[in-house]
């Protein structure tokens, strides 16, 4: 409701009113990145963008659609019109005990309980999983800590674990020109799960749509992929930044580090070739050797009996890469998995040529923040380094800002950089933080 409200006041300065999709001859498009990106969105089956995107498929809810270069931080409105020529996709569902798939990266074969065995990467000639040790498995520990028991983990939780044994049921919903789906039903005692495997044919991410109806008390659920990935340490995102960990135990630190955080991605990399755990809610995990796991539910009954029962609704990710994490755009595919772009309909009688866009010339420089001052006298922006990579950096958000201050974290000006030409010149250093006042 705040996000159409805002809307509702941001679309009189350029007459874009919101509308229900019948009455709407518009989608109005925000990118919420701090970098330019491709944006799919969803259409009603009986109307077709006219202008500023393509058709990607026709799906059972309507027609995917892309628009391409949307600017960071930005809007963009596409047209559209009433036609009745498309038709919904008319795929029969494929029930099976063994799904084999292939996309333009991927060689795929996905079980019935959701596991994969088998994944060639297509474009860098090697196995991610084994048939042994197979990615996509649901394990589940007994969880009984000897305090705290919705908040700690003892060191031997891992003795003792389960896996969903119930009949399972694995079938491809989809198979088009933009995505292929599997849909996973599975259980485990009271709990069931749901998930739908999405293979993209233009992107190397697979997504993992995750809904799970959890009745247990005292078990700690946690999803496992061992990588064929040679390496001691892995990745870990966390504010502003990142950092290294060990995945052996070889002094008494990296034992204590059976569990440990993080926030939208974890990268397991060799030289050459990495594969990165992303995901949009779910903040612990482990890692010993190449095997990575992430922790997605813990059903504690103290100081709550009910801790975790109901239903849960998340999604990680995998996303295969050559390069470490930096060359290969993990931060950049976390943020897309985390930050979804915004769709409204409505109608549209104006321009756009005057809205804000922010341009940043380093890719290792990301905009975190974008709001109103503490004091309401202008508009602030928090930046910050993401490599570990001292830059100079020339950005510009709006086209003539009266003046533009470096600020502290309590927002008081600091300094000011140079302006040439409406782009504002900095310094950062590896993984600094800086804020910035525009006043307008």
């Amino acid at each position: 409701q705040i996000i159409h409200d805002c809307i509702c006041v941001l679309g009189k300065q350029f007459d874009f009113t919101p509308t229900s999709s019948t009455d709407a001859n518009s989608i109005l498009l925000y990118n919420p990145l701090s970098f330019e990106d491709d944006i799919v969105f969803e259409i009603p089956i009986s109307y077709t963008p006219i202008c500023g995107a393509s058709i990607l498929q026709t799906i059972s809810t309507g027609i995917l659609c892309m628009a391409e270069k949307i600017p960071a931080k930005s809007f963009r409105v596409i047209l559209i019109a009433p036609n009745n020529t498309h038709t919904i996709q008319q795929y029969t569902p494929v029930q099976t005990d063994t799904i084999f798939l292939e996309t333009p990266y991927y060689q795929a074969t996905i079980h019935k309980n959701g596991k994969i065995s088998h994944l060639f990467d297509k474009e860098s000639n090697r196995e991610i999983f084994s048939e042994i040790m197979p990615g996509n498995q649901f394990k589940i520990y007994d969880d009984r800590p000897m305090e705290y028991d919705s908040w700690n983990i003892d060191a031997t939780y891992s003795l003792k674990f389960f896996e969903p044994t119930a009949v399972s049921q694995a079938c491809l919903i989809e198979n088009g020109n933009y995505r292929s789906v599997i849909h996973i039903q599975t259980q485990y005692q009271n709990s069931f799960f749901t998930q739908n495997i999405i293979f993209y044919h233009n992107s190397k991410r697979i997504d993992f749509e995750t809904t799970i109806n959890w009745n247990e008390h005292q078990h700690l659920l946690k999803v496992e992929f061992p990588f064929q990935i040679f390496t001691r340490k892995i990745t870990a995102d966390i504010q502003f930044g990142n950092i290294e960990r060990a995945t052996h135990k070889n002094t008494s630190y990296e034992y204590a580090q059976f569990e440990m955080c993080a926030h939208k991605w974890i990268d397991c990399s060799e030289n050459g070739y990495g594969i990165a755990l992303l995901n949009d809610c779910k903040y612990g995990y482990s890692a010993e050797g190449s095997i990575i796991a992430l922790t997605l539910l813990k059903s504690g009954i103290f100081p709550n009996p009910n801790a975790d029962i109901g239903t849960h609704r998340f999604t990680y990710s995998l996303y295969p890469h050559n390069n470490d994490f930096r060359k290969g755009n993990v931060i950049q595919e976390a943020y897309r998995l985390n930050c979804t772009p915004l769709s409204f309909f409505g109608k549209f009688t104006g321009s756009l040529l005057n809205l804000p866009v922010l341009k940043i010339d380093c890719e290792n420089i990301f905009c975190e923040t974008i709001k109103l001052a503490e004091n309401k006298q202008g508009i602030l922006l928090r930046m910050y380094e993401a490599y570990g990579r001292h830059c100079t950096i020339k950005w510009s958000y709006i086209s003539q800002p009266k003046q533009v201050f470096e600020c502290d974290l309590m927002e008081t000006p600091i300094n000011k950089p140079d302006i040439v030409c409406g782009q504002i010149s900095c310094i950062f250093e590896p993984y600094e933080i800086k804020t910035f006042l525009i006043i307008l």
